[in-house]
């Protein structure tokens, strides 16, 4: 009997050890691992997979009673013809220039009455990148009749996309996009 190989229990010994670490693993992910953001809706990927039904009845709702437009902050931008991945071409509003920006959210009723008292957020991405994500709080502009950006910086000629997420004084919520060019 002495002469029987310990080999099979060591293999068992570390293909346990390796199962057990790999569960842990799993499950501490949750909480240890950053999520990503979902963009389309600034949420987790988790959370909007889980309340998708809830967003498109919401985004719905808001669409009834509100119109809402995202405004860049040059007045007729050009288009831009640029490359793309399946299409070939796209074309896109130069909206932003390097350097200084800003743009604007208007928002009013379906009687066309602006809406001044709405908790208006954006966010700013380059697209296909991941070192840029400019979050932005939008403040009401009595004179201008709208809801603007504060100033931000874009340094590098890209794809930019502008996300907003607009909660209405009646808690109902929509959100925007728009895919913009800078340089």
């Amino acid at each position: 009997m002495s002469g029987k190989s310990k080999v099979p229990y060591v293999i068992t010994a570390v293909l346990l050890f390796m199962l057990v670490a790999l569960m842990t693993l799993l499950l501490l992910s949750r909480y240890v691992f950053p999520v990503n953001v979902e963009t389309q809706f600034m949420q987790t990927y988790q959370d909007v997979d889980k309340n998708y039904d809830s967003i498109v009845k919401d985004q719905e709702l808001f669409f009834a009673s509100y119109a809402a437009e995202i405004v860049t902050n040059r007045h007729s931008p050009e288009q831009i013809e640029v490359p793309h991945i399946t299409s070939g071409v796209q074309r896109l509003d130069h909206a932003f220039t390097l350097g200084n920006n800003r743009f604007a959210v208007t928002l009013s009723d379906q009687s066309g009455l602006e809406v001044e008292d709405a908790n208006v957020m954006a966010q700013v991405s380059r697209m296909g990148a991941s070192d840029l994500e400019i979050a932005l709080a939008l403040a009401y502009n009595k004179s201008e009749r709208r809801y603007e950006t504060p100033i931000f910086v874009i340094e590098n000629e890209s794809r930019y996309k502008i996300t907003v997420s607009i909660s209405a004084p009646d808690g109902k919520r929509a959100y925007l996009e728009k895919i913009v060019y800078g340089r």
